[in-house]
């Protein structure tokens, strides 16, 4: 099972207090399924953090463009995620590791490293 949480869940902003406590409670529930249905059930998440698309367009509004860039730029690896890098962390999860449950993927670019 690969819930979807947000990085949010992790590191909560004063802006979506309501988000980020709904994707609080998704890592929470992750680490308690995790416990619950082990072995026979692998039990994790995925946090996407800035993502490209419609979302965050209509978060952001007409500074888009500018902010997208702006955090791409403070980012490792120079970008912001995308929906390809979600599903391939959930494919990788899922089908290639067996060993890994209750865990939380961040998945930014490594921006929570350094921010």
């Amino acid at each position: 099972m690969v819930n979807l949480a947000s990085i949010a869940g992790l590191r909560p902003t004063a802006q979506v207090i309501p988000y980020a406590a709904s994707k609080a409670a998704i890592v929470n529930m992750t680490v308690s399924f995790a416990r619950l249905l082990a072995p026979e059930v692998r039990v994790n998440a995925v946090a996407p953090g800035w993502m490209e698309g419609r979302w965050m367009q209509a978060a952001l509004g007409p500074e888009y463009d500018r902010l997208m860039e702006r955090r791409a730029q403070r980012t490792p690896l120079r970008r912001v995620a995308t929906a390809d890098d979600v599903a391939q962390t959930i494919v990788g999860l899922v089908a290639d590791n067996d060993f890994v449950t209750g865990q939380t993927v961040v998945i930014d670019g490594g921006y929570s490293i350094v921010a």
